[in-house]
């Protein structure tokens, strides 16, 4: 995932922590981002609940045919796969738009973000 403003790297798994609610910061030139609403976000959405929904189906036919513990330990498996999988495409192709001020709960709780100065000790 790249900045918009500098093109420098951000880390992929910070992506997990926006949403529409909350932003990140690039840490090369401390801008705020945001997802994009757009037809990428539901699409993820929808291939998140049909993986989901597809393990569901593969649990039961393994309940069915070949045991409870079998069929449980293969589901797990299965849906935790399929999202790490489609949220690790997503962080690689997710488009970040400006966010107008920092968002998150330490800003609607009242919190201030202090940065230590190195001249400061």
């Amino acid at each position: 995932m790249k900045c918009p403003n500098c093109n420098n790297d951000i880390a992929w798994y910070k992506l997990w922590k926006i949403s529409r609610w909350t932003s990140i910061e690039c840490p090369n030139c401390l801008s705020l981002y945001n997802r994009k609403l757009d037809v990428q976000l539901l699409f993820i959405c929808l291939l998140s609940i049909a993986g989901l929904i597809g393990a569901a189906l593969i649990v039961l036919y393994f309940i069915v045919y070949g045991g409870i513990t079998l069929g449980i330990i293969t589901g797990i498996i299965l849906a935790f796969l399929w999202l790490v999988i489609i949220y690790c495409v997503d962080a690689k192709t997710v488009r970040l738009v400006p966010a107008e001020n920092r968002q998150g709960i330490k800003t609607i709780l009242g919190h201030k973000i202090i940065k230590k100065d190195k001249n400061n000790i």
